[in-house]
């Protein structure tokens, strides 16, 4: 297929338009306006929701946008194309309906610097440092005042509008801008590498848990580094997400920090059988479960994953 669009797949939970690597990065306005042409069609085929929060008109608008722009600069950049997507794509509301990156970029990704090397989160607009390499010189409970000069309720402001979320749950957009697998990266690195060109240093302005005021530079790194360090300090993936002790004779202390199980799957029974087959087999008949590290993901996997005995006894 010559056009920009690859492919659009449907399965029972992510429905995404994968963007082709072109051997230009620019696309002629006739490339764009097949693709959108196709990828319009088929969203509004295919896709169960697609005008179940907003109206038809607005979606179809936004896509015939794509269009009028690529005409008016004779083309557009594939990195722009991949953002103007993206932005499109939000307006149908469904957290599973994303862009995926041209291969290109996501090869760039594996070589580029563009990640924080840390493990953060946006608490009611305040952007906290969860866990830090040592060398990083960055403590647990830090706040982060801005990154290369840009305040974060700049960054919120900027990067929002790229966030898809299900239904009108706006107020989640957060938690897509610090940390995503399935994005190659939380929107500040993943998008901002698009939309600021960022330099492998990243000058960042702090706020200690003391309240000492200090600018600190960190140098960025590449997606595996970055995976690395977020697996390490706190895994993303139900797989990795897993932990087990025992805690004196007669209980467990099971952690588990993700339910996201839909990018790298797993069956869920083969991590948690052998624990509750040692548990009954040691005599142990308390459980300490720990979610207090879990994002979320698909919950009904801790459900599906107890023992009926733990359920009903609601130990």
């Amino acid at each position: 297929m010559q056009s920009l669009i690859k492919s659009l797949i449907l399965s029972s939970t992510v429905l995404s338009v994968s963007v082709l690597s072109a051997s230009a990065q620019v696309l002629t306005a006739e490339q764009v306006e097949r693709d959108v042409a196709l990828a319009q069609s088929a969203f509004q085929d295919i896709h169960p929701g697609y005008d179940r929060f907003t109206p038809a008109a607005e979606i179809d608008a936004s896509w015939a946008a794509l269009i009028t722009d690529a005409k008016a600069s004779d083309g557009t950049d594939v990195r722009d194309f991949y953002l103007e997507l993206s932005e499109t794509l939000t307006k149908i509301r469904c957290d599973n309906t994303k862009v995926e990156l041209p291969s290109s970029l996501k090869k760039l990704r594996k070589t580029e610097p563009v990640y924080l090397p840390l493990r953060w989160d946006i608490v009611e607009g305040r952007a906290i440092v969860l866990d830090a390499p040592p060398e990083s010189g960055l403590n647990k409970g830090d706040e982060i005042l801005s990154i290369n000069g840009r305040t974060i309720a700049e960054l919120r402001e900027t990067l929002h509008p790229y966030i898809p979320v299900d239904g009108y749950n706006d107020h989640t957009k957060d938690t897509g801008m610090t940390a995503s697998l399935e994005n190659m990266g939380g929107a500040v690195d993943h998008l901002g590498a698009l939309l600021f060109n960022p330099s492998p240093i990243a000058m960042l302005d702090i706020e200690t848990k003391s309240g000492e005021r200090k600018a600190m530079n960190l140098n960025r790194v590449n997606f595996d580094d970055w995976k690395a360090i977020a697996i390490k300090l706190g895994a993303s993936e139900l797989k990795d997400a897993v932990t087990y002790n025992r805690i004196g004779d007669h209980a467990g202390y099971l952690s588990i920090s993700s339910f996201v199980n839909y990018r790298n799957p797993v069956d869920p029974h083969t991590l948690y059988d052998p624990i509750f087959k040692m548990m009954a087999a040691e005599g142990r008949n308390k459980l300490i479960l720990d979610l207090r590290e879990n994002g979320g993901g698909q919950r009904m996997l801790l459900r599906l994953s107890m023992p009926v005995s733990f359920l009903k006894s609601g130990r």
